[in-house]
This record gives structure tokens, C-alpha cells and sequence, in this order.
């Protein structure tokens, strides 16, 4: 395993709060029944599979997404209200497949081990560079 595969993506610290596993926002938080296709969120609210969706970004990736849909709940008005959003329509989540899967391997990849020695060193390594560029270089932003 080497160093370039214990690399963290963008939001893997985040994702390791409190805060972020109480969210109910999140789908990661949310239910899914893998049977029937279907997630349901921390409001009991169900989200159905409705179609697949093909997204280009700037550069030209092509990205696949399934698209799931509130379940309609006219017989409860309360429920009716957390299925749709403020303009009627129902809500919507998309959910990415492909980037699941390689957040879940980096994420093991972390968890392991040998990933939290080598995620560790960076503090090491990586992190007094750069607070040397900031502090006696004046850099403030920059790109990598």
C-alpha cells in the first residue's frame, strides 16, 4: 500500500465529527434498503429510485447518477410538507454510485492501520512547509 492511496478526499475530515453523523441532511445517515432500492431518511420521509442522469462537468467528465424522489404522503399534511420542497415539487437526491464505492475504499484505506500512521506523517511531512510559506513568505493562497 503506499502513500498515494492514503490520501484523504476532500471530505473525510469532516465526516469524522459528531456534528456531521447527527446531521439529518446527510445521506450518509440515511437508511437504505438495498432490496427495494430505496433510502429513507431520518424523518421517515421514503426516497424512491425515479431514473438515471448523465452530468458532464466543465471539462468534459461524463458522471452517471440514480435519481430518487419523495414518496408522496397526501393523507398527512406534516409528512407532505417534509417530502416536498418549498415550491411543491418533491424532493430529490442523486447519488453517485462510482464515487461512493472509491470514497468507501479510501475511507477503509484510513481506518486501517497502517493508513492512520501514514495519514499521520503528513503533519510531519507536508503541514511546516506550508506554514512556513504562509508565515515568513507572505503567502496566503495559492494552488497547487
Amino acid at each position: 500500500m503506499g502513500k498515494s492511496n492514503n490520501y484523504p478526499y476532500g471530505m473525510y475530515e469532516k465526516e469524522q465529527t459528531r456534528a456531521y453523523h447527527k446531521d439529518k441532511r446527510k445521506v450518509a445517515n440515511w437508511d437504505y434498503d438495498e432490496q427495494n432500492d430505496r433510502y429513507t431518511d431520518l424523518d421517515g420521509i421514503e426516497f424512491r429510485f425515479h431514473n438515471y442522469s448523465v452530468r458532464h462537468d466543465r471539462y468534459g467528465t461524463e458522471r452517471k447518477f440514480k435519481v430518487y424522489w419523495a414518496v408522496d404522503y397526501f393523507e398527512d399534511p406534516r409528512r407532505q410538507e417534509l417530502a416536498t420542497t418549498q415550491s411543491g415539487r418533491p424532493r430529490q437526491i442523486s447519488i453517485n454510485a462510482n464515487w461512493e464505492y472509491f470514497k468507501n475504499k479510501a475511507k477503509e484505506q484510513l481506518s486501517s492501520e497502517i493508513g492512520h500512521q501514514i495519514y499521520g506523517q503528513r503533519k510531519i511531512d507536508v503541514e511546516p512547509i506550508f506554514a512556513n510559506l504562509k508565515a515568513h513568505l507572505g503567502f496566503k493562497r495559492f494552488s497547487v
